[in-house]
C-alpha cells in the first residue's frame, strides 16, 4: 500500500498544482484536506477530498488517523489567521500515523524574526515555524523563489496571477529598487514534482531551496521584450518608498485586487507587497550555499523563463 500524503488547501492555487504533480508521479496515495467535501472536484482530481475542521485539533487527529495520513504538505492560506495551520501541526504531532510535515512557507524570501516589524507576513510565517519546533514531526521548509506562473500567465496553472514587478500582458514593469539583484523563479507545477522526489528521501534537512531559473528583473524585462517583440514601459520604485508601503500598481495588479475585493483588499495587499519588494534584494541568502532540490534531483527538468515565455508568446 502506498503511503498517504495529504495536501492541505489542495483545491486551488499552489496546492492543486502539487496534487496534480504528485498524482502524476504515482508513488503516493494523495488526499486533499479542505474545509468541506467537494464530490465534483474529487472526480476532476481523481483523489479524495476530506473535510477538515481546522478549528478542532481533536477532530483533525481523528481525521489523520482514520485516513492513515503519513505526510502533510500545507498550502493553507494563512495571510490573516495562523490557527488553522497551527492546529493542523498540533494534530499531526499527536497523530499516531503522521510522521512528516511541510508548512506553508513556499516563498521567495527567507523569513526571520527581524523582519516582523517591517512585514506583517513575517510574523505569521515565524509563528508557523515556532509551532513546528517543539514537535516530534520530521519537517522541512522549502523556499521556491517567486512563482514563475506570474510571468507566463497564459500557460496552464492554478496559481492566481499576480504581476509582481513585471506585467507581461501589459508590457509594463514597476521594479523594486535597482532591478540588478538576482531573483529566483519556479513554476508551481514543477514545485510538486520536486516535492514528490523530496518525499522519497529517507531523511530531511531542515531547509531546502528550489530555483528553476535565475535572473535579475532587468534581465527578465529584456528577455520579455526580445520574445514578445515589444518595448516595455519600465519604472523603478525606490527602496525608501517601498519601505513606506508605497508602490506602483501595474494594470494586472488592479485586476487581481478587483477579483479579491477591490479597494478594501488593495489597502492591505499593496502596502504589504511594497514592503516585501523592499526586501527582495538578498531575500534568499541560502539559495547559493543551501541544499537545492534542483541540484539534488537533476533528472527533473523544470520549466525555464525563456522556454515558458516562448511557449506562451511564440507557441514554441
Amino acid at each position: 500500500m502506498s503511503p498517504v500524503v495529504a495536501v492541505a488547501g489542495g483545491t486551488d492555487g499552489l496546492g492543486r498544482g502539487i496534487v496534480e504533480a504528485l498524482k502524476a508521479g504515482g508513488q503516493y496515495e494523495i488526499v486533499v484536506l479542505s474545509r468541506k467535501t467537494n464530490p465534483e472536484l474529487e472526480k476532476k482530481l481523481g483523489v479524495r477530498v476530506l473535510a477538515a475542521d481546522y478549528s478542532s485539533p481533536d477532530a483533525l487527529v481523528e481525521l489523520l488517523e482514520k485516513n492513515k495520513i503519513w505526510a502533510i504538505l500545507s498550502t493553507i492560506s494563512s495571510a490573516i489567521d495562523t490557527l488553522p495551520e497551527t492546529n493542523l501541526i498540533q494534530a499531526a504531532d499527536r497523530s499516531k500515523v503522521t510522521r512528516r510535515f511541510i508548512p506553508n512557507i513556499w516563498s521567495g524570501m527567507e523569513w526571520s524574526a527581524d523582519m516582523t516589524e517591517k512585514v506583517p507576513m513575517a510574523a505569521i510565517k515565524m509563528a508557523i515555524l515556532a509551532a513546528l519546533e517543539p514537535t516530534s514531526l520530521e519537517w522541512t521548509t522549502v523556499y521556491v523563489g517567486i512563482f514563475m506562473d506570474y510571468y507566463v500567465p497564459t500557460l496552464h496553472t492554478y496559481a492566481h496571477t499576480m504581476p509582481l514587478a513585471i506585467d507581461v500582458e501589459a508590457n509594463m514593469a514597476a521594479i523594486p529598487g535597482s532591478g540588478d539583484y538576482p531573483v529566483y523563479f519556479t513554476h508551481t507545477l514543477d514545485i510538486g514534482k520536486f516535492v514528490g522526489a523530496l518525499l522519497g528521501r529517507p531523511k530531511w534537512e531542515r531547509t531546502y531551496y528550489l530555483a528553476a531559473d535565475q535572473m535579475t528583473f532587468n534581465e527578465l524585462v529584456r528577455l520579455m521584450e526580445e520574445i514578445k517583440g515589444a518595448k516595455f514601459t519600465v519604472t523603478y520604485d525606490s527602496i525608501e518608498s517601498l519601505e513606506q508601503g508605497q508602490m506602483t500598481a501595474l494594470p494586472g495588479m488592479h485586476k487581481m485586487l478587483e477579483a479579491v475585493g477591490g479597494g478594501a483588499a488593495g489597502s492591505f495587499i499593496l502596502p504589504m507587497l511594497a514592503k516585501v519588494g523592499a526586501l527582495l534584494d538578498g531575500a534568499l541568502p541560502g539559495m547559493e550555499k543551501g541544499s537545492r532540490l534542483d541540484r539534488l534531483f537533476p533528472d527533473i527538468k523544470p520549466l525555464t523563463l525563456r522556454a515558458g515565455l516562448e511557449k506562451a508568446y511564440k507557441g514554441n
